[in-house]
């Protein structure tokens, strides 16, 4: 029961989210549209009489309009087929070889480990800390 409400839970969350975004880029089109249309009449109207165009452009609408739903110009989505080759030819071989890069560099650095290596790293570090706060314990001791 719980994995039910869960579920549901996520689908209306989603679904809210896929919504709120898909209304966010419809007035934010329009929006741009309208200002595109308005500095386009803004510049045509500068320019001199016989650079003007034959057409004249509809004036601007008054803000931004929201079609119906089902009068919405839509972005062409690519098919499956497309989307099936640029994931088998572009994004698994390139996450195949960029995974396939950090493990064999992990790989190598841990073969490449020593525990002789690591006693002197840290020896060194534990060195240079103490020399640090050595120096400013000094420096705070002669003022």
């Amino acid at each position: 029961m719980v994995k039910w409400i869960a579920t549901a839970t996520g689908v209306l969350v989603s679904g809210a989210f896929i919504y709120q975004f898909r209304h966010d880029i419809d007035s934010n089109t329009a929006r741009i549209r309208h200002h595109l249309l308005t500095t386009q009449n803004h510049l045509e109207a500068g320019l001199p009489g016989h650079l003007k165009s034959a057409t004249s452009l509809p004036p601007p609408p008054s803000g931004p309009k929201q079609l119906p739903p089902n009068d919405r110009p839509q972005l062409p989505l690519p098919s499956i087929s497309q989307l099936r080759t640029y994931m088998t030819h572009r994004l698994l071989p390139t996450f195949k070889s960029l995974w396939n890069d950090h493990i064999a560099g992990l790989a190598r650095g841990l073969n490449e480990f020593t525990a002789k290596d690591a006693y002197k790293s840290v020896t060194n570090a534990y060195a240079t800390v103490k020399d640090r706060n050595s120096d400013s314990y000094d420096s705070k001791k002669e003022e």
